[in-house]
């Protein structure tokens, strides 16, 4: 790994020389000088030549190179040709905090939309999310950023007038040069984050598949998890409905994990399972009174009850309605993260029936 970080630098080092290099030589191929025509016709040709010597632009090309290399090594970038007497040391010094503020931001928003959205394309690979995160990829891979810029600026900060075009005084001024910013490399990085996925999966003979109801992950204790939820036909945009729901039994004992659904994933359980049945339940969504309906909780019959909410949230949960309804369905034991923190159960073996006997 060390081995592998070393070329890599070593590479971006002498591409930085190679570049410098370039970019020198080329300018000085350039014909003219720093100073624009209109500069040098209001200036006296004397004049002109004590500022080009001053600038160490009349000697040769050669022993300007190295003097530029001399002074680029001890972190002097020498004077402005454009802003007299300033260093344009001085210049970035100015101008950089700002530079970096919305360039940090950028670069924190590209990786937390590019890396998971390339993590779902893997995931879901050949399906809607990975075709549309690929074209979204392409388009902002192959789209300049100065395009990008305009056209952002013409929508948002002129016809929608959403949003400033200058300044960064609140939030709202770091939407716009962030999201200039951030669209090629979460596009990069989104591609990226893709292919890695799925070569290392590949390497280990692994696929990403989605599970579907009624699929079975068995484990080498004996224990298994049993994929009851989502239905098919409900919409991508019903999240809480679109949840997993499984189903864990190991040594007699079973839960019902309802992750969010509400009432109708659960009507659509109980159509597909009529005998559905738990002995511990992780309540849905928090407790929410969209879930847990009376029907429902009769008709799987947990003895235990876990609900997941935090410590004074904002959304009220759990809901009266939903402990009430707990209560009703004869739910003896109900447990809740917000009153008693982490909820442990052990899942110890229920005794075989030889077991009962002697």
């Amino acid at each position: 790994m060390l081995k592998y970080i070393f070329k890599r630098l070593m590479a971006g080092v002498l591409t930085i020389i190679v570049l410098i290099t370039v970019a020198f030589f080329m300018m000085h191929a350039m014909p003219g000088s720093p100073f624009t025509q209109s500069e040098q016709r209001d200036i006296p040709p004397e004049v002109l030549e004590r500022m080009i010597a001053s600038y160490g632009l009349d000697r040769p090309v050669f022993e300007q190179y190295l003097s530029y290399w001399n002074s680029l090594l001890h972190g002097d970038l020498g004077l402005s040709y454009k802003q007299a007497n300033t260093s344009v040391n001085d210049i970035i010094e100015t101008h950089f905090p700002v530079s970096a503020r919305v360039g940090a931001v950028a670069v924190i928003v590209s990786l937390l939309i590019g890396i998971p959205l390339g993590l779902l394309a893997a995931v879901y690979r050949g399906r809607a999310i990975d075709m549309a995160s690929m074209a979204f990829a392409t388009i902002g891979i192959s789209i300049p950023v100065f395009v990008i810029s305009v056209l952002l600026m013409y929508l948002f900060a002129n016809v929608l007038q959403w949003l400033p075009s200058y300044g960064l005084t609140s939030w709202r001024h770091y939407i716009l040069p962030v999201a200039c910013l951030s669209f090629n490399p979460i596009a990069y990085i989104a591609r990226q984050t893709r292919s890695s996925m799925l070569d290392a999966l590949e390497a280990r003979g692994l696929r990403p598949t989605v599970p579907q109801r009624g699929d079975v992950l068995p484990f080498d204790s004996g224990a298994s998890l049993t994929f009851l939820g989502p239905d098919d036909d409900v919409s991508d945009s019903d999240l809480n409905n679109r949840s997993l729901v499984t189903l864990f039994q190991a040594g007699g004992r079973s839960v019902l994990l309802m992750g969010d659904a509400e009432a109708a994933a659960e009507r659509s359980l109980l159509n597909h399972y009529p005998l559905l049945s738990c002995e511990i339940l992780k309540v849905g969504h928090h407790g929410a009174n969209t879930s847990s309906s009376g029907e429902f909780l009769c008709a799987v019959r947990p003895s235990t009850a876990v609900i997941s909410c935090g410590v004074n949230n904002d959304y009220g949960h759990p809901s009266p309605q939903t402990l009430e309804n707990l209560s009703l369905a004869g739910v003896g034991d109900v447990r809740i993260t917000a009153e008693s923190g982490t909820v442990v159960l052990p899942l110890d073996p229920l005794p075989s029936s030889k077991e009962n006997a002697a």
